[in-house]
């Protein structure tokens, strides 16, 4: 299957047409992907536009997908099945809930983990699978990894955001615990962008900013 490589020009702004549009990447394996759209689209096949899209776990949908997402001007891919055995003995990791926000619960390790995940909010903590994690380079950085998580509806517009920055903490062989440092306030088109577009190097310094670490 043809993957097409993601082309950022801006922080998850891509152009259709005149109009910008906004998406988010996420839960993203070599068999499916999730995509949050902040203006809704209308794909083939269904009735009503759509803000969020699931390629599905059949070859033949996310071929069709990708195709089709392609012809609005938004480019995914998927990542290699090798890519993906980086993180398959990867334990489940339980995060803390600090919010009464619905929605998804976000998660992501920058230049560790290539994409966020997202499972749906509970209401004391949300249980994340890291062997979904898309790793971009061998599992042991992920020890002492800067991370963020926030817990976002995206069906309700608001203006602000509140994000954990932590360290993600290997304490025994397959077994992390999330160690928050502080919570950040910013604003939501802000605070999304973090969890595909930024890097160790600005969460780092965000935190320092914010007077979370030294």
């Amino acid at each position: 299957m043809e993957k097409v490589r993601v082309l950022f020009a801006t922080i998850l702004s891509f152009i259709v047409g005149t109009a910008q549009a906004e998406y988010l990447q996420f839960n993203t394996t070599a068999q499916t992907s999730e995509i949050y759209l902040k203006t809704a689209l209308s794909f083939e096949g269904s009735k009503l536009p759509s803000r969020h899209l699931h390629l599905g776990v059949k070859q033949a949908n996310i071929d069709s997908h990708i195709t089709e997402l392609a012809n609005h001007g938004i480019e995914i891919h998927l990542p290699s099945l090798e890519q993906m055995q980086l993180s398959a003995s990867l334990p489940y990791l339980k995060v803390n809930n600090t919010t009464s926000v619905d929605g998804l619960h976000f998660l992501a390790v920058p230049d560790i983990a290539e994409f966020p995940l997202a499972v749906k909010a509970q209401s004391k903590h949300s249980v994340f699978h890291l062997s979904n994690f898309a790793l971009l380079v061998p599992v042991q950085a992920l020890d002492g990894a800067l991370a963020i998580t926030s817990v976002w509806d995206p069906n309700y517009s608001a203006a602000n955001m509140t994000l954990q920055l932590a360290h993600l903490n290997s304490v025994a062989e397959n077994n992390y615990v999330l160690n928050t440092l502080c919570e950040i306030t910013l604003p939501q088109k802000v605070g999304v962008s973090l969890f595909k577009h930024t890097s160790q190097g600005h969460l780092k310094q965000l935190a320092v900013s914010h007077n979370c670490i030294n």
